[in-house]
């Protein structure tokens, strides 16, 4: 999430062309410094974009969460500027803090969707239990066997289920 027009504009040029410090952050995993001299020579694609913009220098550190890359912090200086050893360290503090957030609001939204398609699958199993008079686990048995025999996902078998209230697999037998 860019904080400035000038930020935005810079972080769409480097993913849109996969190149640039923050793509490169991202695919080495290590914090990228780019001057305004060395742009063109490093990252042709985007330095028409920095040059336009008025960008000098740019960091980018990694946001990395475990030993997974998730993304990248990126600064950046309008005019002539300096890097010293405390910004970069700063920002790799920010990113360690910040990647744990985003893969704490990966985990949740992953937990959130987990707990709707369990309720979908109980729901489809109740369906399946009052129409067929079945115990809860037969019911649970013939949704996993039907979503192993047509290659669909149990979440989408049981969706299915409760649109049509049936299960065909049942109603053939």
């Amino acid at each position: 999430m860019a904080t400035t027009p000038v930020a935005r504009a810079m972080a769409e040029a480097q993913l849109a062309t996969n190149d640039g410090a923050i793509a490169e952050a991202i695919r080495t995993g290590l914090p990228v410094i780019v001057t305004g001299a060395d742009r063109a020579t490093r990252f042709p694609n985007v330095h028409h974009v920095s040059r336009r913009l008025g960008v000098d220098l740019q960091l980018a550190v990694p946001l990395r969460h475990r030993t997974r890359v998730v993304g990248a912090l990126s600064v950046y200086t309008v005019g002539e500027g300096d890097l010293d050893l405390s910004m970069l360290e700063l920002a790799e503090a920010v990113a360690t803090q910040a990647a744990a957030l985003l893969e704490l609001a990966r985990e949740m939204a992953d937990l959130r969707a987990a707990m709707v398609t369990r309720q979908r699958i109980g729901q489809a199993c109740g369906i399946l239990m009052s129409r067929f008079v079945l115990t809860d686990e037969q019911a649970f048995l013939a949704l996993t066997r039907a979503s192993q025999n047509r290659n669909l996902k149990l979440r989408e078998l049981a969706r299915e289920v409760i649109a049509t209230g049936t299960l065909s697999e049942l109603e053939e037998s």
